[in-house]
């Protein structure tokens, strides 16, 4: 499956999820185990531990919530913040209404608004467009990080660089 001996040890050998992780994996593709593994042993992990170690209260359909993030539909920062860190993980149901309801979804999807946001940060800062156009190729990480203020988080840096790139010639 693509884990860490400790990832596998965990999630596999001693089963901490009760079966969450296998179930999640089935339905997403085994393909997707190494990703899932990282949202069972961060974020869900920590939800758990915060509320005193019982995964049998963890209702989170992270198959799901790992397909709206192939399909660019949400940021894994949206998931965090938007997701995982309220009371999700303990209600469960369809992640993609959830964050809809709170106007979350659409961020990594919505390529015109990133593209408007790079332009709009690029006229604003003409010294350090001249910077990287002059060889200068680390002040465009200032620029990502306008960017990815501007759009509140919700736009995919890969994409950011890459409209950037683009719109830098």
């Amino acid at each position: 499956l693509g884990l860490s001996p400790e990832q596998a040890d965990a999630l596999l050998v001693k089963d901490v999820t009760g079966g969450r992780f296998r179930a999640a994996v089935d339905a997403a593709g085994a393909d997707a185990a190494p990703e899932i593994a990282r949202w069972f042993l961060g974020p869900l992990a920590g939800w758990v531990n915060g509320k005193g170690g019982d995964w049998g209260a963890l209702k989170a359909d992270m198959a799901a919530v790992h397909a709206l993030l192939r399909s660019g539909k949400v940021t894994p920062q949206v998931v965090k913040s938007g997701l995982l860190a309220g009371h999700y993980p303990g209600v469960g149901g369809d992640p993609e209404a959830h964050l809809a309801a709170k106007g979350l979804l659409g961020g990594a999807a919505g390529k015109d608004a990133v593209r408007a946001a790079c332009a709009e940060v690029l006229a604003a800062n003409p010294e350090l467009v001249a910077k990287i156009k002059g060889g200068k190729v680390q002040a465009k990480a200032a620029l990502v990080g306008q960017v990815m203020k501007a759009m509140r988080g919700k736009a995919d840096a890969a994409k950011v660089n890459g409209i950037l790139d683009e719109l830098l010639g």
